[in-house]
């Protein structure tokens, strides 16, 4: 199968999106880039972590936004960089829930998201 993938043009930025395998046929790949958060300038296209002021992505991994690195947390996987969180599928809970709910001190909880890669 051969699918569109655009990449992000801002400099050392190594986000990528990949068409899903379960485009809707009446859908342009144009579109779902552009509900994923990607933008197209006059520069090219720019990753939503750029967009957003949290990249460029250095790291590569499993996000389905812009292939960044992902952390599980409760309410799913994670994206260090673009930040989407993508949900568990139904009728599996979290692989750390029951470990982060029973860690620190109870009334304080824990922060909800793991410090960024580069220390921002």
């Amino acid at each position: 199968m051969i699918r569109d993938a655009a990449t992000c043009d801002t400099s050392n930025c190594m986000a990528i999106y990949l068409e899903p395998d379960d485009l809707p046929e009446e859908q342009t790949f144009e579109s779902a880039l552009s509900e994923a958060g990607w933008q197209l300038g006059t520069d090219g296209h720019t990753c939503p972590a750029c967009s957003n002021g949290q990249g460029p992505v250095l790291e590569r991994g499993e996000c389905p936004r812009c292939c960044g690195s992902t952390v599980d947390l409760p309410a799913g996987s994670t994206c260090h960089y673009c930040r989407h969180v993508q949900p568990y599928p139904a009728g599996i809970d979290s692989p750390i829930g029951a470990e982060i709910r029973t860690l620190g001190d109870p009334g304080r909880g824990l922060d909800p998201m793991p410090p960024h890669p580069r220390g921002m």
